[in-house]
């Protein structure tokens, strides 16, 4: 439960664990089973609408450190609200922070030993920020398992969703995989 989650004695960006901080109920599961190579998160209302078995294989074959969706730089959503990452010492430049998409991703081991190490350290930030940004940053592998843009393997665009931009702010509010308003059914493609 929370209870779990705050005594991991990470700083939170929120008091609560949405908004921001939707990655920690990983790192508190990594902690307690550490020797497993990949860790998939998949959120209670993910839903697709082909085969879960044609995914999991497909990523099985690639190695990534960090596998998620719509992979943006700062400087192409500005307006995005939740760029703030802060470490008492450090920081990392706005135009170098890296946001994505993660209802559905998977960490290797090694990443989440980087972001518990990172954490103990002092950073703070948002799920969607902090993640990509400190493993960019840190050289591991970053991969868009659809989609378009620099992190999506060639073969693999618009494979396993159709990007749409986002809005001014960068809250994704259509397309096939987004934030708001909820699909009522999983689509056909």
């Amino acid at each position: 439960g929370r209870e779990d989650i705050l005594a991991l004695g990470y700083r939170m960006p929120f008091d609560k664990i949405i908004p921001g901080s939707t990655h920690f109920p990983m790192l508190y599961f990594y902690q307690k089973h550490p020797n497993y190579r990949d860790y998939w998160l998949i959120e209670y209302d993910v839903r697709f609408s082909g085969a879960w078995r044609t995914f999991f294989v497909d990523f099985a074959q690639i190695r990534a450190d960090f596998l998620a969706a719509h992979f943006r730089w700062h400087q192409q959503e500005p307006d995005w609200p939740f760029w703030d990452l802060t470490h008492p010492s450090r920081s990392i430049p706005l135009e170098n922070r890296l946001r994505c998409f993660h209802p559905i991703c998977r960490f290797s081991n090694h990443a989440l030993a980087f972001l518990c190490a990172a954490h103990q350290d002092g950073w703070c930030g948002h799920s969607e920020v902090l993640p990509p940004s400190l493993l960019h940053k840190g050289g591991f592998s970053i991969v868009d398992f659809g989609g378009e843009g620099e992190f999506v393997r060639p073969g693999m665009n618009n494979k396993y969703y159709a990007p749409i931009p986002p809005n001014r702010k960068g809250i994704l509010e259509s397309g096939t995989y987004r934030y708001r308003p909820p699909h009522l059914f999983a689509g056909f493609e």
